[in-house]
């Protein structure tokens, strides 16, 4: 009896699953309610038999999988001789083959390969297109450029039997077309191609094509069956994602020399270049610099090429090492830090970084930067801010004045620049700290206010100190 494969492989794997002990009345009673049930897996090796007889068109049968099942399933690890034998008992005749990468390519037929990595790993080599190879890992097909193969493949394959009953593989010309790989996308466009399916024989073939990659979508445009020298065009789409899209379908055929055949669509989708943080706040010391790091992330080929920054009192440092450092695989991930180093006190500044890097798509990226350098004078408020002051009323605002790192720090005077407004001191033991009281008088007249007040000390480059001031007097 033949079996529908997703159900035999199904069926398989949950009697691959170790036993549950057995338990007794007692122990039955007590067991707990809730019940936790895994996905069951098949071992790569017998994966590998059940996916190479699809692709060859060989029938499944029931009794023979499951037989091969109960004598297989259960261990952990399985030798190329045991998929051998789990093969024969399924009527997959395999023969055992050391050689190189290239030679096995050559051949141009389907194998059960061994990899080198992971402690070992077997999957079906499908074909090889355009210098990449394309194989079956747990039924999912995955497509490998034939140097990387090269370097994870032990040497050691199970290559079919010649069978008598088909016709031999090159007697006539198959699909046009299997494997396409289109210029670079861009993220989140929708990528199409049409491959040409043409029919060298001498009878029609039935096609029933279904994608099994995500966001595949397949087009079948002409008249099925294909008759003899007609052809159909078998058209994929999907939304391209970052780093690269690749979209496969499976074609199941009634023609006896490729009854299983993937079509594969292929292309680099670089990720898009962005930096972290958008914009910068940077607060330093008069003797103290700080530092702040902005990382540009992008393709995995990205390049910072220059970096400047103003105004001067920002310095841009690249690291030459930092074109090695990647995010992971596919992702660059690119420091450029900022360093801001001012001998005198500077009040809040706008500035900006320039980022010139090697995409072409951003060529240049700006970050903007808010910059401050404080003195060794603390000043609470930067602005001392009214708002609405009632007419007749009045307000004071209290700004604190110190200076930790100066021992005898003292604040000489104060005056603003307006007579709507007038400042006291209170305090003045060495050191500090200092209370400055900034008054708008009952007495001021209606409207806007704005002046400065100016704090003196006795603070060698910092003598002078301007705190902008704005007051709106308004009727009650």
């Amino acid at each position: 009896m033949v079996v529908c494969r997703a159900c035999l492989l199904l069926l398989g794997a949950l009697l691959a699953q170790p036993r549950a002990p057995s338990v007794g009345a007692d122990e039955t009673a007590a067991a707990p309610q809730a019940t936790t049930i895994t996905a069951p897996r098949l071992s790569c090796g017998l994966r590998c038999v059940a996916d190479l007889a699809y692709i060859l068109g060989l029938p499944l049968r029931s009794g023979p999988w499951l037989s091969a099942i109960d004598r297989y399933g259960r261990q952990d690890s399985l030798s190329l001789g045991d998929v051998q034998r789990a093969g024969a008992l399924v009527g997959l005749r395999l023969l055992p083959r050391r050689m190189s990468a290239q030679e096995l390519v050559d051949r141009g037929e389907p194998a059960i390969v061994h990899a080198s990595e992971g402690g070992g790993h077997f999957g079906v080599l499908v074909d090889a297109l355009n210098g990449n190879v394309r194989c079956l890992d747990q039924g999912v097909l995955a497509v490998t450029p034939l140097t990387r193969f090269a370097q994870t493949f032990s040497g050691h394959c199970l290559i079919p039997y010649p069978s008598g009953d088909k016709p031999a593989p090159g007697q006539r010309p198959g699909p046009l077309e299997l494997d396409c790989e289109l210029p670079p996308v861009t993220a989140g466009s929708t990528a199409t191609h049409s491959f040409l399916w043409r029919n060298a024989g001498t009878a029609p073939v039935q096609l029933c094509v279904s994608a099994t990659s995500r966001d595949c979508r397949v087009t079948i445009r002409g008249q099925l069956p294909v008759r003899p020298g007609e052809t159909v065009e078998l058209e994929l789409a999907g939304r391209a994602r970052p780093p690269r899209l690749q979209l496969v379908a499976e074609v199941v055929t009634t023609d006896p020399l490729k009854p299983v055949a993937y079509v594969t669509l292929r292309a680099r989708c670089p990720r898009p270049v962005l930096v972290y943080p958008e914009a910068l706040r940077i607060v330093a010391d008069r003797q103290r610099p700080a530092s702040a790091t902005v990382w540009v992330s992008g393709p995995l080929d990205l390049a910072v090429r220059d970096a400047t920054a103003r105004p001067k009192v920002l310095q841009v440092q690249l690291d030459p090492s930092a074109a090695s450092l990647r995010d992971s695989e596919d992702e660059a991930l690119i420091p450029v830090t900022i360093r801001l180093d001012s001998g005198t006190p500077l009040p809040r500044t706008a500035g900006e970084v320039t980022i010139k890097t090697s995409d072409p798509r951003t060529p240049v990226i700006v970050v903007p930067v808010e910059l401050e350098v404080r003195g060794r004078v603390r000043v609470e408020l930067p602005t001392l801010f009214f708002g609405f002051v009632p007419a007749g009323r009045g307000a004071d605002l209290q700004l604190p004045v110190a200076a930790p790192s100066a021992p005898d720090f003292r604040v000489q005077g104060v005056e603003c620049d307006r007579t709507e407004l007038a400042a006291t001191i209170t305090g003045g033991a060495p050191g500090g700290p200092y209370t400055i009281t900034v008054s708008v008088p009952p007495n001021a007249p209606l409207g806007v206010t704005e002046g400065t007040l100016t704090i003196t000390t006795n603070v060698p480059g910092e003598e002078r100190i301007a705190i902008p001031v704005y007051a709106h007097v308004v009727e009650k």
